[in-house]
């Protein structure tokens, strides 16, 4: 346990108060894990609003063209269909994320959206 977190303790456990302690995901672990389906053309998430910090997008294409899913300046490789990738981004809490496609032509038509970071 931390040295900061053992003082407290003791300080409180004097103080004959108690109190309840949240633990901080372990360095680099991922907050949350959003599943993203590409089909032919467009991307359903779930969910819409997404955790802020460390978030993994699992994707899958269940579409028959190739397509790719871009967010918060990453990106996949080229899905071709039943291909699957996983992407780590950091968010800030209440900012607005575009996505896309980035297959020439596939935004255009329908292959792009926005996430919310709660």
């Amino acid at each position: 346990m931390p040295r900061h977190r053992v003082c407290l303790l003791l300080v409180l456990g004097a103080l004959g108060a108690t109190a309840a302690f949240v633990v901080p995901h372990a360095a680099g672990a991922p907050a949350a894990t959003n599943s993203v389906t590409a089909v032919d053309f467009k991307f359903k998430i779930v969910p819409v609003r997404v955790t802020a910090g460390r978030t993994t997008f699992r994707i899958v294409n269940r579409g028959q063209a190739s397509h790719d899913f871009k967010i918060a300046g990453k990106k996949t490789k080229l899905l071709s269909t039943g291909a699957r990738a996983t992407l780590t981004v950091t968010l800030v809490k209440g900012r607005r994320y575009p996505y896309l496609c980035t297959v020439p032509g596939h935004a255009a038509i329908g292959m792009k959206g926005t996430v919310i970071a709660r």
